[in-house]
């Protein structure tokens, strides 16, 4: 029966998160061979990707090289698309012998009728839909590739760090997960034929029910509890053919552990902003007729998640 499940892992941002996590990914995909013939990474594996003509991103060789090693074991690679990571040139299919689809894909998955695409769509933010439609511009690309690979890969994880750190992202992650489910939901209900919806991008692990054999599922984050999805045409007790995975025991001891780490990164990050409070107390005290911050920022809107979903290509 192995050769019928596929596992499906989301936003692992490799390059941005602690070396604990990649070693973790890393492990993981060593162990893939013995637990599926299918491997579908459903967007943001890297926080940057970006295929120059004869260069890729230094930081990425370990993880390709895992890549391969599981390719000549015989597992097939599908990989999609995600916000971090949709340029491609034909990397993956020349050199790893994967398929590669920009904004999802259409594929049977352990005997499931699976429509699989990142998601990052349903964001209704004004600066997603525009940042989206100038990642996705033919000219962008073009463009950007006449940046030196240092300053360009520099100035693109600055801004990510800076989208990271931003207050409202949570926020936002959860208005578009629950968009998502409610666009899946009604996506399954119109076309009978699918048994499974897969997005990605929220970080938010979701697994709901749409009748029987029917399921809408988000993965998860890899950055966020080492998260993927197993789905098998092995039907167990309680009908689940489709489950969680998350492979915290992989972490060796705990000063490696990412949960600690994340929060010591926390911990410092909270520590800096208080200095920088109190720096900044210091600075305005006598200075109190002032008013540097602007009494009311506003509250950008969110819109529904109809017809964000491009066509998905399909794959035989």
């Amino acid at each position: 029966m192995l050769a019928h499940n596929a596992i499906i892992v989301s936003d692992a941002h490799l390059g941005q998160v602690p070396r604990p996590i990649v070693d973790a990914f890393h492990q993981f995909l060593a162990t893939v061979p013995d637990m599926a013939r299918h491997l579908v990474i459903n967007g943001d594996l890297f926080d940057f990707w970006f295929e120059y003509g004869t260069v890729i991103p230094r930081s990425a060789f370990p993880t390709l090289a895992a890549l391969d090693a599981i390719r000549r074991a015989g597992v097939r690679l599908t990989i999609t698309g995600g916000n971090h990571d949709r340029w491609s040139r034909g990397f993956w299919q020349r050199e790893l012998g994967a398929s590669f689809h920009r904004d999802g894909a259409e594929l049977e998955l352990a005997g499931l009728r699976t429509l699989i695409a990142h998601g990052d769509r349903m964001d209704g933010t004004l600066g997603s839909r525009v940042l989206q439609a100038i990642s996705r511009f033919p000219l962008t690309p073009a463009l950007f590739r006449w940046i030196h690979p240092d300053v360009g890969i520099s100035l693109v994880r600055r801004m990510s760090r800076a989208v990271v750190n931003d207050a409202r992202r949570a926020i936002v992650m959860k208005d578009s997960s629950a968009a998502q489910e409610v666009y899946a939901v009604e996506l399954l209900k119109r076309r009978p034929e699918l048994n499974l919806l897969v997005f990605g991008h929220t970080h938010l692990p979701v697994l709901t029910p749409v009748g029987p054999g029917r399921w809408y599922a988000n993965p998860g984050a890899w950055m966020d509890g080492l998260r993927y999805l197993v789905v098998t045409d092995v039907v167990p007790q309680d009908g689940r053919n489709v489950r969680f995975g998350a492979r915290e025991k992989m972490v060796e001891s705990p000063q490696d552990c990412p949960v600690l780490h994340l929060l010591s990164l926390v911990v410092d990050r909270l520590r800096v902003d208080v200095l920088l409070v109190g720096e900044l107390v210091q600075r305005l005290h006598g200075h109190r007729d002032r008013h540097p911050f602007p009494e009311d920022e506003g509250r950008s809107g969110h819109s529904t998640a109809e017809n964000r979903l491009s066509p998905a290509g399909k794959e035989q």
